[in-house]
């Protein structure tokens, strides 16, 4: 077996393979060098996140609001902030308070659809009379509606975070008075 050594220098058939090493150590070297520079942020980042995810608001705020979206960021925040220097017993009555209020909106709303139910508003003479108000058109009642419909989104909102408090608390609210549950 004779090597010979000009015929191995000019040989190329192994050159791709030597081009694909060379080129794959840059790439991780590459890769390495990015990793250094973004790791500070990223740990900066991610500690960040972790102190709020840790911190007991935010999953508070997270999960307890309703699919309404009634109450606005502050008015959230501020009920899950009272939330946390309420005794149960504060929460419980806090809590009937809010089902009293859930269940007049309700009903409330539920008055005024009733009384335009059926209003023929192509009648120039149409009026619907609710709560001592009389509407005279379709547009000051619809708005009237509209208006009426947020308030009861905004007590169902409330009542739901109430209720669910007492539940991450495992806290079993007692039923609330029978004037409260009927409404009446």
């Amino acid at each position: 077996m004779n090597f010979n050594t000009e015929q191995f220098i000019s040989e190329e058939s192994g050159a791709v393979t030597v081009d694909w090493v060379v080129l794959t150590a840059a790439l991780v070297g590459l890769g390495l060098a990015v990793m250094g520079v973004v790791s500070t942020g990223v740990q900066d980042v991610s500690g960040d996140i972790q102190g709020q995810l840790e911190s007991d608001a935010i999953m508070r705020v997270a999960f307890t609001t309703d699919v309404t979206d009634a109450l606005t960021s502050s008015e959230v925040s501020g009920l899950t902030a009272a939330f946390a220097n309420m005794s149960n017993e504060q929460l419980q009555s806090a809590w009937e308070g809010a089902a009293q209020e859930y269940v007049e909106a309700a009903t409330a709303l539920d008055g005024i659809v009733t009384a335009g139910s059926s209003a023929d508003w192509n009648d120039p003479a149409t009026t619907v009379s609710y709560a001592g108000v009389d509407y005279a058109s379709e547009s000051e009642y619809n708005s009237a509606v509209s208006s009426y419909q947020t308030i009861s989104d905004q007590a169902t909102q409330r009542y739901g975070m109430h209720q669910n408090e007492g539940t991450e608390r495992g806290y079993e609210f007692q039923a609330p008075t029978q004037q409260v549950a009927t409404g009446g």
